[in-house]
């Protein structure tokens, strides 16, 4: 019973592009915006340093899109955006895409969303088109 539960639970993921020069300028701008306090992180991974806040049993992520250290993009049709904001299985997506909208305006673009149940992944949205 508990792996049919599972495999019906949706996680969605969304992608934000920030119009900021630098994660550390997105911290200050996002973190009053949200109301989540984001913490440094660091992952040779994920190309090095990157602040992480948990909310509503998941996460939001706020790094680079350009990693110097494999020297490639994130997120390479929105090279025009400096900084993402991912946005990781959270209880309530539509309400964190609300306040971006209503205190952050222009300066966050929501870029993607794709939504995963059990093994299946489904692209809901992708910004297409981008003018800078």
């Amino acid at each position: 019973m508990a792996r049919a539960h599972d495999e019906a639970s949706v996680k969605v993921f969304d992608q934000y592009g920030v119009w900021e020069a630098d994660v550390e300028a997105a911290i200050l701008k996002l973190e009053p915006a949200l109301g989540i306090p984001f913490k440094p992180h660091n992952s040779t991974y994920l190309g090095g340093d990157y602040y992480l806040a948990k909310h509503q049993g998941g996460e939001l992520a706020l790094r680079p899109n350009y990693l110097d250290f494999t020297k490639s993009w994130v997120v390479p049709e929105h090279k025009a955006f400096r900084t993402l904001l991912l946005v990781s299985n959270i209880q309530d997506p539509d309400a964190v895409q609300r306040l971006l909208k209503e205190r952050c305006g222009g300066s966050v673009v929501w870029l993607r969303r794709d939504a995963i149940t059990g093994r299946k992944s489904e692209l809901l949205f992708k910004l297409e088109g981008l003018s800078v």
